[in-house]
């Protein structure tokens, strides 16, 4: 379904997002085991460049959604564009956060990441056919958002490079926020 062009950079975009889920389950499952996220050398880099990391997710989103749609062709479905909705804003804020070093941008960050979340789980679960496509025949958007456009290594799709955005962003910001929960 894809034109030959965008075979390359759909595996590398699937590569990143792979090493994005590694590097979440890794700080979750040392949060829950160890009590902290990282040791503290690793820690400390991350605490420094965790909102420029999180913009270049966000910014990556953006410009990759535009790149597929614009650039390859492939038309986004109502789903795409209400995840869009969550991931747009975020690449505007988190870089002027990043440049300001504002550590309380998790408040507004974390409730677009939840929400994009939300909508990128749903629309994954329903391109792997765990759950039928209900919510989208109701919207009825001119693209059926059950078609997988995209499926890297047996389980990613657009939804799920979405997710792992959002995820990364909120493990991110929720890192920086300074205070340990």
């Amino acid at each position: 379904m894809l034109p030959t062009f965008a075979i390359l950079p759909t595996h590398i975009f699937a590569l990143g997002a792979v090493g994005l889920q590694i590097a979440v389950v890794i700080a979750l499952l040392s949060r829950i085991t160890l009590g902290m996220w990282a040791p503290e050398p690793l820690l400390s880099f991350v605490r420094r460049w965790a909102l420029w990391l999180a913009a270049a997710i966000a910014v990556a989103a953006l410009v990759l959604s535009l790149w597929y749609s614009e650039v390859v062709g492939l038309l986004p479905c109502t789903l795409c564009w209400f995840i869009r909705t969550m991931v747009y804003p975020l690449a505007f804020m988190l870089p002027i956060a990043a440049w300001r070093r504002d550590t309380e941008i998790w408040r507004y960050v974390l409730p677009l990441a939840a929400v994009g979340s939300l909508i990128s789980s749903y629309q994954h679960l329903m391109q792997m056919g765990v759950i039928s496509g209900g919510a989208c025949h109701a919207l009825s958007g001119t693209v059926d958002c059950a078609i997988r456009y995209i499926y890297e290594f047996g389980y990613m799709t657009f939804p799920l490079l979405g997710l792992t955005a959002f995820v990364a962003i909120a493990l991110l910001v929720w890192i920086v926020r300074g205070d340990e929960v």
